[in-house]
């Protein structure tokens, strides 16, 4: 699950006895108890450079 702020991401799959592992890590991280993975809006409302097709444009 990737969370408002993420700029980065990265991950690895293993295969470990018959089982796949994806493992993924988040720049900034994020799950801190007591926020929201993302703010309750209007789609775009407060990008700060523009929109393309619902998401903020960096």
């Amino acid at each position: 699950m990737a969370w408002w702020n993420n700029v980065e991401v990265g991950c690895a799959v293993r295969s470990c006895n018959g089982f796949q592992f994806v493992v993924c890590m988040y720049r900034p991280g994020g799950n801190n108890v007591g926020e929201r993975v993302y703010d309750i809006g209007a789609v775009c409302s407060t990008c700060p450079r523009g929109c393309i097709d619902g998401l903020c444009s960096q």
